[in-house]
């Protein structure tokens, strides 16, 4: 660390106070505040998810050298997105960066044809700050959020470290009443693929999915990459992380036979633009 600079570290907590993230870094002005990372030097981030019980499940840490000094960290800052993202923070696990991607590629998705989709919606965070967005900048467009609302269905223990009934500790009526009751979100509670049945002829001009293991997310873009407009945009949460080893397996599974190229993020998100037709859709 540069001469002079004061070391740090920071813990963000959620509704219950259980320590979610925690950055270790430095303030080269030296003038610390307890509630924000905004003129801050981040070099780690660690992420901690627990069990309907409180209990650990697993916790990730990453070397954050990609926001050393002098380099632009939006997600940090002030400004609009903070506004949105405050919506999340207390309801998600998904940190600042990773919302930031979304916040960034829903603004584009916007003027695509077709709907926005959340695939694995837990308590409701992104979902708050993604009807924001469509509030203020798109309100004739619909939000379909898709999960069980009851923790993690059966997992496959040779490809996700993953067990059934994690992520218990959330509730279609937590997540709807968090939401406001807003009409513009369209709550399907059910399993995945069971859930899209009735869908068939919708097109998607964003989908975040969400969802953690492999099977669930292999079905999820088995039926939604056909439905996605060209120009649009899948945003995968979990694709670089060692605790979702079944979400990569899954996600480079499905796209060896397309066309379009996933883009693995630092963020540990992968991103893949449709920017030609699927192999079974006309050009």
């Amino acid at each position: 660390m540069p001469a002079g600079s004061d070391a740090f570290a920071k813990s963000i907590f959620d509704g219950i106070h259980r320590p979610t993230t925690q950055y270790v870094g430095y303030n080269p002005s030296a003038i610390i505040t307890p509630d924000s990372v905004e003129d801050d030097i981040i070099f780690e981030q660690s992420e901690t998810q627990y069990d309907a019980g409180s209990n650990t499940i697993f916790t990730t840490s990453r070397q954050r050298w990609h926001n050393a000094e002098g380099l632009y960290s939006p997600w940090l800052s002030q400004g609009e997105f903070r506004r949105y993202y405050e919506l999340a923070a207390l309801r998600t696990l998904v940190s600042p960066d990773r919302c930031y991607v979304l916040y960034s590629l829903l603004k584009q998705a916007i003027h695509i044809t077709g709907n926005i989709w959340e695939c694995g919606v837990y308590k409701g965070g992104t979902t708050a700050m993604m009807a924001a967005i469509l509030r203020v900048k798109q309100p004739t467009m619909k939000l379909y959020l898709f999960d069980t609302f009851a923790g993690m269905p059966e997992t496959d223990p040779t490809k996700d470290l993953h067990q059934q009934g994690d992520f218990a500790d959330t509730s279609v009526e937590a997540v709807a009443q968090y939401l406001r009751y807003d009409a513009r979100c369209y709550i399907r509670q059910s399993l995945i693929p069971d859930t899209f049945v009735g869908l068939e002829d919708e097109r998607i001009a964003f989908i975040h999915i969400d969802l953690d293991i492999y099977q669930a997310i292999f079905d999820c873009l088995k039926f939604a990459w056909p439905r996605i407009s060209l120009g649009g945009f899948v945003v995968l949460d979990d694709y670089g992380f060692p605790t979702c080893p079944g979400a990569r397996e899954a996600v480079d599974e499905f796209f060896a036979h397309e066309r379009c190229v996933p883009l693995c993020l630092p963020t540990g998100q992968a991103v893949v633009f449709k920017g030609v037709p699927g192999r079974q859709e006309r050009m």
